[in-house]
C-alpha cells in the first residue's frame, strides 16, 4: 500500500450538508423553478394550462439533469413533487391555498441559493 492510499483510507469521513443532500445549489434550484413557473402561469393562464406548464417544466428539468449524468432517482424526485401538487390542484379545482408554506419556503430558498452562488463567483 502506498502512502497516498494509506492517507485516503485513514482520512476523516466527509460530512454532508443539507444543501449537498438536496443536490447542491443546482438541486435546490431545480426544485424551485417548477414552483415559480406554476405561480407565474397561474397568474396568466387557466388552471389546466398552469398544471401542464409546470409539469412540462419539471420534465424538461428532469431531461436536463439526466443529460448531465445525475441519478435517475434524483431527477425523478422533482417530477414526483410537481405531480403531487398538480394532483392536489386538479382534485381541489383551485391553485390558491395549495401548500402556500411550501411555495414561500421554495421562494426563500431560491433567493438564498441565488445570492450565495452569485456571491461566491465575485
Amino acid at each position: 500500500m502506498t502512502m497516498a492510499e494509506d492517507a485516503v483510507r485513514h482520512a476523516a469521513p466527509q460530512r454532508t450538508t443539507v444543501l449537498d443532500r438536496m443536490g447542491g445549489p443546482l438541486g435546490s434550484m431545480y426544485s424551485t423553478v417548477p414552483v415559480l413557473v406554476f405561480l407565474a402561469a397561474d397568474a396568466f393562464f387557466s388552471l389546466s394550462t398552469t398544471v401542464v406548464v409546470s409539469l412540462a417544466t419539471a420534465l424538461a428539468l428532469t431531461g436536463f439533469r439526466l443529460l448531465r449524468g445525475e441519478s435517475l432517482t434524483a431527477a425523478l424526485g422533482g417530477v414526483a413533487g410537481v405531480a403531487v401538487v398538480a394532483g392536489v390542484v386538479v382534485w381541489t379545482g383551485a391553485a390558491t391555498g395549495v401548500l402556500p408554506g411550501g411555495i414561500w419556503v421554495a421562494l426563500v430558498v431560491a433567493v438564498a441559493v441565488t445570492g450565495t452562488v452569485s456571491s461566491r463567483r465575485r
